[in-house]
């Protein structure tokens, strides 16, 4: 029974680590693509309202 114990565990654990890892991976390529696209647009100016402010 403990053995049982001990093997279920331990898959537990790989299952989840596998599972962190799948989701770091994910999660590094979405900023990846969000850095890629926010980089190909052009820096426009600064803004507090949603409209581009001059001099700034």
């Amino acid at each position: 029974m403990q053995l049982r114990m001990a093997v279920a565990a331990a898959f537990t654990v790989l299952a989840l680590t596998a599972f962190q890892q799948t989701r770091e991976e994910r999660f590094k390529q979405m900023s990846r693509d969000w850095e890629k696209k926010g980089l190909a647009e052009p820096f426009k100016g600064m803004t507090a309202n949603g409209s581009v402010e001059a001099g700034l």
